[in-house]
């Protein structure tokens, strides 16, 4: 008897090789997966160093409003946005630091999209700051000529 040939590209096909059980391991080899469980500690010095940074810049803030006469925006609320996107990037860090730990200690498939999806918000987050900050340099620069 002949053995049923199936083509990987029929309609219905690609979907059922796609899937991955999330009962099987984790679907990355050890060394990747040793280099991410070694950015944990990199990862949360840096989320708990901005943290720092951004309680800094708020009590400088705090210290300087007396100060403030001209250019509100600029010396207050400027600092002040920014200060708030920092914390959302710093807690998005702790938790992937937190997702790798819990990946460390567990190292199932759900603490392996947990991390990556934690890690995934961040840069994305990151990127569309970092895009909003060119062009407001941009609007800036043109502005000033």
């Amino acid at each position: 008897m002949m053995e049923q040939q199936v083509n990987p590209y029929e309609v219905g096909q690609v979907h059922q090789q796609a899937y991955v059980d999330s009962s099987l391991s984790i679907p990355v080899t050890p060394l990747a997966l040793g280099a991410l469980m070694g950015t944990k500690f990199w990862v949360s010095l840096v989320g708990v160093v901005i943290l720092i940074m951004g309680a800094i810049t708020v009590l400088s803030l705090l210290f300087a409003s007396s100060q403030f006469v001209g250019g509100f925006l600029v010396e207050l609320i400027i600092p002040l946005i920014m200060f708030v996107i920092n914390v959302i990037l710093a807690v998005r860090l702790v938790q992937y630091g937190q997702a790798i730990g819990r990946l460390k200690a567990g190292g199932t498939n759900h603490d392996f999209e947990r991390a990556m999806e934690v890690q995934s918000k961040f840069w994305k987050l990151l990127g569309v700051v970092y895009i909003m900050i060119v062009v407001l340099m941009i609007v800036l620069l043109l502005s000033a000529t």
